[in-house]
């Protein structure tokens, strides 16, 4: 006999076969669920790996920078150079660079100075370790003055003269004639002064003139 809505004949249910149906929705859901969040999980760790991968590459592209930065401050340090400065009295310093351990053939040409020969000082030049300054040496020229007397006579003939420097000529004679006194180029010159004639040629003729009335001028 049976009673109510329990089936009769050993069947289930009707309600015990909802409860299973609603429990295997819930487990589903729950399935469901959890494979949602794994896949999100995967997915941010996805976007994990991508944002290293990118800050792992941006890091090792500033360590290159960084190491050819000092690859090249190494370089200019590693090619030291040291200066050679040339000095001249009035003139404005001028500075040379080389390698360092090299040779300096660019050399400058010291500036010309009237009655002076200018020239620098005795320096080697090859296997240059450190800074250096070169001075310029000036010279003043000789010269030798070759007296012509013109037809007069003198005790001596030859004088040797320093630019810038005293001298004294000789008084010729001549018979008869009055000495009016050395001449070069047509310049009068004085029997004692300062040597101020400065030329190219080592030697200078200076040549007697002669009057019958006399040269009055500054012997």
């Amino acid at each position: 006999m049976c009673f109510g809505a329990v089936a009769c004949n050993g069947g289930t249910s009707s309600a015990g076969t909802d409860s299973d149906t609603l429990s295997e929705e819930f487990v589903s859901n729950d399935s469901l669920v959890e494979s949602e969040s794994v896949a999100s999980s995967e997915e941010y760790s996805d976007s994990d790996n991508v944002f290293d991968s990118s800050s792992d590459e941006n890091s090792s592209s500033e360590e290159e920078s960084n190491s050819d930065s000092i690859e090249d401050d190494s370089s200019e340090e590693s090619i030291q150079q040291v200066k050679v400065t040339f000095k001249q009295g009035g003139q404005v310093d001028i500075v040379k660079k080389v390698e360092k351990g090299g040779m300096l053939t660019d050399i400058p040409t010291p500036a010309p100075k009237a009655g002076y020969i200018v020239e620098w000082e005795s320096v080697d030049f090859t296997n240059l370790t450190e800074d250096m300054t070169v001075n310029a040496i000036e010279t003043a020229k000789k010269y030798t003055l070759s007296l012509n007397t013109n037809g007069g006579s003198v005790m001596q003939t030859t004088i040797t003269v320093t630019y810038g420097q005293a001298y004294k000529l000789m008084i010729p004679t001549k018979e008869n004639k009055v000495f009016d006194g050395w001449f070069y180029n047509g310049i009068h010159i004085s029997l004692s002064r300062i040597w101020e004639i400065d030329t190219d040629k080592a030697e200078v003729t200076l040549i007697a003139e002669w009057s019958n009335g006399g040269w009055t001028g500054n012997y």
